[in-house]
């Protein structure tokens, strides 16, 4: 991460979230069954995770990759700080 930082690779990031990656996750029900199968299914509809967060660098290589439960901004920073080092995190303007 140290090279990357040195190269302005943070310094412009895309972020995107990626549902049908995530959609054969054993124990998870697909997200347009009925409210009543989500939540019985193996791993509840409010602990599914549906989405692969993906954080690109500069060049296009990918910084983060994390499987998300929703695309909320909250959602999204928290997978970017439990990801990225503070100093990667500084460069992006």
């Amino acid at each position: 991460l140290q090279a990357c930082v040195m190269h302005d690779e943070f310094m412009w990031s895309s972020i995107d979230a990626t549902v049908r990656v995530a959609m054969r996750i054993r124990g998870q029900a697909n997200y347009r069954a009925s409210q009543q199968e989500r939540d019985n299914a193996p791993i509840p509809d409010a602990g599914a995770l549906r989405r692969v967060l993906t954080l690109r660098r500069r060049t296009g290589a990918a910084a983060v990759m994390d499987l998300v439960q929703d695309e909320a901004a909250e959602t999204i920073c928290d997978a970017i700080i439990k990801h990225l080092p503070v100093h990667c995190r500084n460069q992006v303007k």
